[in-house]
Order: C-alpha cells, then sequence, then structure tokens
C-alpha cells in the first residue's frame, strides 16, 4: 500500500475515521445553523450530495484502479479526508 511503516497506516486510518466521523456531525450542524424553513432544502443537498458520492465513488475509483493504478485511489481517497477536516 502507500503506507511505508505500521505508524504511517496507522495515522491515516485515524484520519480516515475522524473525517467518517464529522458527517454525523455535519447533520446536527446544519440543524443548529439553519432556520426551521429553511432546514429541509439545506439537509435536503447534503444527503443529496452523500448519496452521489457513495454513487459516483465506486465508479471512478474503479476507473482509476483499471486506467491509472490502484495506489493512486488510495492517495486520492488520503487527500480527500484531509481536506474533509
Amino acid at each position: 500500500g502507500c503506507a511505508e511503516s505500521l505508524w504511517q497506516l496507522v495515522l491515516a486510518r485515524a484520519v480516515s475515521g475522524i473525517s467518517g466521523a464529522m458527517a454525523s456531525v455535519a447533520a446536527a450542524y446544519i440543524a443548529d445553523v439553519t432556520t426551521e424553513d429553511e432546514r429541509p432544502a439545506c439537509m435536503a443537498r447534503w444527503q443529496a450530495a452523500a448519496v452521489l458520492g457513495m454513487s459516483i465513488g465506486p465508479v471512478l475509483g474503479g476507473l482509476v484502479n483499471n486506467y491509472l493504478h490502484w495506489r493512486l485511489a488510495c492517495w486520492i481517497s488520503a487527500v480527500l479526508a484531509i481536506l474533509s477536516l
């Protein structure tokens, strides 16, 4: 893989886990900062982005794997996890 040691792997998985946990916090944040009138539209956009990501992610990962290199998929995932923090 991309990690050259066990500690790099553990750190990468920790960053990935933290960024994944932020998704549950996002719903509470959206509910907290929006008014009751705009909340349904904001929640719908947030959910649409999540569904779109889960739908397109595997397809893009497969394309990267087939046409480039599987390790690049790891790097893309790591960069997106860091950016999501």
